[in-house]
């Protein structure tokens, strides 16, 4: 099991406008309607800016990725289901939080030598690699040397 704090070295590292932010409390659901706004009007800049406070305000990126970030793209995917989203805006959903998941991912401390080591991907015909980078975070963040390899791998 993974320790439940996280290095502070790693919060300072991150830039003057996040930790200047990260003052303002924000609950993981009221983050979450403002991350699910913002995927779907494709506003990148919001969305980063909100996982980042939240990770900077000490919020664990299992419970991010779960109460933030997934029922984020559980109300897309209804909607696209529904017809009331262009499939378009869903994909551009999955790539901005894919970039928001590689800043997270740099502002966490490299491995230790001797961590346990994790691969994970999806398998081919699954083109959807946001799981398995949560998947490599959440090990990261609790001290493994994990990594993703994407989507639709044989």
């Amino acid at each position: 099991m993974c320790s439940p704090t996280r290095a502070i070295p790693t919060r300072r590292a991150c830039c003057a406008r996040c930790r200047a932010s990260a003052k303002r409390p924000r609950s993981l659901a009221a983050a979450r309607d403002l991350v699910q706004a913002a995927l779907i009007a494709g506003d990148e800049a919001t969305a980063k800016q909100v996982l980042l406070d939240l990770f900077v305000g000490g919020q664990r990126i299992s419970a991010m990725g779960d109460e933030v970030i997934a029922e984020s793209f559980t109300a897309i995917g209804k909607l696209w289901e529904c017809c009331e989203l262009e499939v378009y805006r869903e994909r551009l959903a999955c790539r901005i939080c894919s970039r928001v998941l590689i800043e997270l991912r740099n502002l966490l401390p490299p491995s230790k030598p001797g961590a346990p080591i994790a691969l994970g991907c999806a398998p081919a015909g699954d083109v959807y690699d946001l799981p398995t980078a949560l998947v490599e975070l959440v090990l990261r963040e609790c001290g493994w040397n994990a990594t993703s390899l994407g989507s639709s791998l044989p």
